[in-house]
């Protein structure tokens, strides 16, 4: 028999909580686990338990926030394009990134 795995803080986790989500829903917590940094499972708690996310810059991270801000990028471009208003669901990730990026900055400006 295998031993008890264990978290970082000598926890054993034998508990599994699931839900559902629409694919919308699914879609945009796993560009936020993605920014996060972090494990879904460890974003998840955090999020559960009203802790605070601290994102840490890995090659990870910076790529994730790359490829967010060009698909804001075109986003914008179309939204200009079509004169139209920007959906909320995008507004609220780009609030979310923006938040990211600015923990991330070095400047305390």
């Amino acid at each position: 028999m295998m031993p008890k795995k264990q978290d970082d803080r000598n926890r054993f986790r034998g508990y599994t909580t699931g839900f559902r989500m629409s694919k919308e829903e699914h879609d945009e917590l796993n560009k936020r686990v993605e920014l996060s940094g972090l494990t879904k499972q460890d974003y998840m708690i955090k999020k559960a338990l009203d802790k605070e996310i601290v994102v840490i810059g890995n090659k990870r991270t910076y790529k994730a926030l790359k490829n967010r801000l060009g698909e804001f990028n075109q986003l914008l471009k179309e939204y200009i394009k079509t004169n139209t208003v920007i959906d909320e669901e995008v507004f609220e990730m780009m609030q979310f990134t923006m938040k990211i990026l600015k923990g991330l900055s070095i400047d305390d400006d």
